[in-house]
């Protein structure tokens, strides 16, 4: 019922049926929006927003149709500017506020939970307390009422919003890391700032050592800037590493991060990564196996 004709059949000329004229139009997963716009008497401006097609994690509606064959206005998208979507349908109003509705199994819905239907109460049943749509909640407590744009992955897994300041937030599915949130697990449910700090890329985690045998270990991590730079200060920002080892009696690390095998057997070197104020943004850890020389 993409076409929102009523029925399974149409063309690549198919009408849909519209009380006015669109001014915006997008698509999901097996859906389609589309954002009316009208004056009144008075010429006073309204927009509504319609979806029809593909209901079944509640994207379009909170009632249980898992299918709309005909545009249904989404309830509580009034004002909308930008659309888009999956299995989870965004809009951003005139005021930069982002909304989001649908599929929630990896937290893309941004309100703190897993679920989906847009319950935003812990469960799933299809209750009188479900709700149209969630406010994209941040992780510093507040919601996206600064959206300028925003995009989602095919399927709604996860979805990435830009601020009016420049910044990217991202939120969801982190399987294959595409959140850009360096252990951040498998997915989140609230929204994080991306790119404010380094990324730090290890080369090796795992090194092989010999006894009285030198080796460096400080050319193996990779620091990449961030990209969500506010000002000059932060364009120039340097970051420094601190060695330390677990045991040692195996290994030793001095301040420049050489590594020199003591006796048989393995020890971790702990690498902390600081910013120019001293601040410990991360902590990595690589394995160091001491082993004999083929002469000994």
């Amino acid at each position: 019922y993409e076409y929102g004709t009523g029925g399974t059949l149409g063309s690549v000329y198919t009408l849909v049926p519209l009380d006015n004229r669109a001014m915006a139009i997008g698509a999901g997963n097996q859906n389609g929006i589309a954002v009316t716009y009208s004056l009144d008497a008075s010429s006073k401006p309204s927009t509504k927003t319609y979806a029809w097609g593909n209901n079944a994690y509640y994207a379009i509606s909170p009632n249980n149709t898992s299918t709309l064959r005909t545009p249904t206005e989404m309830l509580g998208r009034d004002n909308t500017a930008i659309i888009g979507g999956g299995d989870s349908i965004y809009t951003i109003d005139k005021d930069s506020q982002l909304k989001i509705s649908g599929l929630g199994d990896h937290g893309q819905l941004a309100n703190g939970s897993e679920d989906h239907g847009q319950l935003a109460n812990g469960s799933e049943d299809n209750s009188t307390s479900m709700v149209p749509y969630s406010e994209f909640a941040k992780n510093d407590g507040t919601t996206a009422t600064d959206a300028i744009g925003a995009s989602s992955s095919r399927n709604g897994a996860h979805s990435l919003y830009i601020d009016s300041n420049g910044s990217v937030w991202s939120v969801g599915d982190n399987t294959s890391s595409q959140l850009a949130l360096q252990n951040a697990g498998d997915k989140i449910n609230v929204a994080q700032m991306i790119g404010a700090e380094p990324t730090i890329l290890v080369k090796e985690r795992e090194i092989l050592a010999k006894i009285d045998k030198q080796q460096n270990i400080g050319n193996i991590i990779d620091i990449k800037g961030s990209f969500n730079l506010f000002s000059s200060a932060d364009a120039a920002a340097t970051y420094s590493q601190e060695f330390d080892v677990w045991d040692s009696n195996v290994a030793t690390v001095d301040s420049n991060g050489t590594v020199t095998g003591k006796t048989v057997g393995q020890t971790y070197v702990q690498i902390k990564i600081k910013d120019s104020a001293d601040n410990v943004i991360n902590t990595l850890y690589v394995l160091v196996s001491v082993v004999p020389d083929k002469d000994e």
